[in-house]
């Protein structure tokens, strides 16, 4: 079982709609949809043009190939993940906008040339909202979370447990209760 949950993971589309998207970052990206295609194709082409930015030349070649497809009327489709609603030509924008550094730069390189495993829209977006997550603001990552949640497992004997888990508030006062569950 471990040997095939080790397959589907290294699977990209294990993960479709499963994306754990941040609500702030999906604001931004939501904010530059109606932005001109070539105007975002431009800003990403002279953001990878500096010589600071070079990609090697399977990353330039595969970043071209996403470019590209924001333009060409049979290509858009190319670039949208339906799977998890991201289009991978605004993700890449926002990457350029808030112009990372070499060391991101080298990471986006690596995620163009990983493309060449398949050009599916979802791999494409998965691979760039990673990256974007990695470069944003902390303000931007912030989300109001609940202050509990539930938990469900099945143990070997088919048996379904629910647990309801409450995060720590910092109050001192409360009683504290651990539970040890063997897995």
């Amino acid at each position: 079982m471990v040997k095939m949950l080790g397959r589907k993971l290294l699977n990209t589309h294990f993960y479709d709609g499963k994306l754990n998207r941040n609500p702030n970052l999906d604001a931004k990206i939501e904010s530059v949809r109606d932005i001109d295609e070539n105007e975002k194709r431009r800003v990403i082409l002279q953001f990878f043009q500096q010589p600071k930015n070079k990609l090697s030349k399977i990353g330039n070649e595969y970043m071209r190939k996403v470019i590209d497809d924001m333009i060409h009327p049979n290509g858009k489709v190319k670039n949208f993940d339906g799977k998890n609603g991201l289009w991978a030509g605004d993700v890449l924008y926002l990457i350029c906008k808030n112009n990372p550094s070499r060391t991101i730069v080298d990471v986006i390189n690596v995620q163009f040339e990983d493309m060449r495993t398949g050009l599916c829209p979802q791999g494409r977006s998965t691979r760039l909202y990673q990256v974007l997550l990695a470069i944003a603001p902390v303000s931007d990552l912030e989300v109001q979370s609940e202050r509990g949640s539930n938990i469900t497992f099945v143990d070997e004997d088919d048996e379904t447990h629910e647990f309801e888990l409450e995060f720590d508030d910092g109050d001192t006062d409360d009683e504290e209760e651990i539970i040890e569950i063997d897995l």
